[in-house]
């Protein structure tokens, strides 16, 4: 017959410790990971304004992996939303539709200036598309929910 372990009172003391600092490990590198995917995003975005799709697209593709790897919801928003903008870019809509998608998978209560940019970025893509009814329809979106932003300068 197998003995149950008994812990005396000091070791359960250093097993709650132990469970504690286990706990605030994981937070903290948890933070961290949030960070350095929140500056690849915001290196992609530089690099997007420069007009280097190639690395904006390389920097938001790793932010992506890494986003889904620590189950980083505002970063897996962020990162489709900017690989669909590069895709928008060089006019590979089918590409960009299917990251948008993506995005909009997501609670879209966590970051309303990224939804506000779906719904813009599929206004413009559609207008590329000549379907100028479904273009204006997806801008009259992004204004309805652009006035729910309380920050004027996001607004």
């Amino acid at each position: 017959m197998i003995q149950p372990l008994h812990f005396s009172k000091m070791n359960k003391l250093f097993f709650v410790a132990f469970l504690t600092l286990l706990f605030i490990y994981s937070s903290f590198t948890n933070k961290n990971s949030e960070k350095e995917i929140d500056k690849l995003l915001l290196d992609s975005n530089s690099k997007f304004v420069e007009i280097n799709l190639y690395e904006s697209l390389k920097l938001a593709d790793k932010a992506l992996l890494l986003s889904k790897e620590k189950d980083y919801e505002n970063g897996i928003i962020k990162s489709n939303i900017y690989i669909a903008k590069v895709f928008n870019q060089l006019g590979i809509y089918e590409k960009a539709f299917e990251y948008l998608e993506e995005a909009d998978k997501i609670n879209s209560n966590i970051d309303l200036t990224m939804k506000v940019e779906s719904y813009r970025l599929r206004g413009i893509i559609f207008g590329n598309l000549d379907i100028n009814a479904i273009a204006l329809d997806e801008f009259r979106k992004q204004l309805k929910l652009s006035s729910k932003i309380k920050n004027e300068k996001k607004q």
